[in-house]
């Protein structure tokens, strides 16, 4: 079994605005604040002030931190798992070759 693909690092930033006449600005953060009723919830510099004046917000950074933080636990994770898969095989397998060789 071959192991899962692992994502390393996780950057926000690199995504672009949706917005119209934004599109070359970079994602800054993301508008976590209840009362707002605009679609789109990332916001580049120009949505802060043009669209998202005033809400609540969540730096990219942190995000990222975040997101990060649960990718590597994760991978840790799927690490363990498949650790613990090969050697179950491994076992199973001589398990497998004892019984056969009794049974010779």
């Amino acid at each position: 079994m071959n192991a899962p693909p692992t994502i390393n690092d996780f950057k926000l930033n690199n995504i672009n605005c949706f917005e119209q006449n934004h599109q070359n600005n970079p994602i800054v953060g993301i508008c976590i604040d209840k009362k707002c009723n605009i679609e789109n919830k990332f916001m580049c510099l120009d949505c802060i002030f043009d669209l998202h004046n005033g809400h609540i917000g969540i730096k990219s950074k942190e995000i990222e931190e975040i997101v990060n933080k649960n990718l590597k636990e994760n991978n840790n994770l799927i690490e363990t798992f498949n650790k613990k898969y090969n050697e179950f095989k491994k076992m199973l397998r001589n398990k497998i070759d004892e019984f056969k060789k009794k049974n010779e």
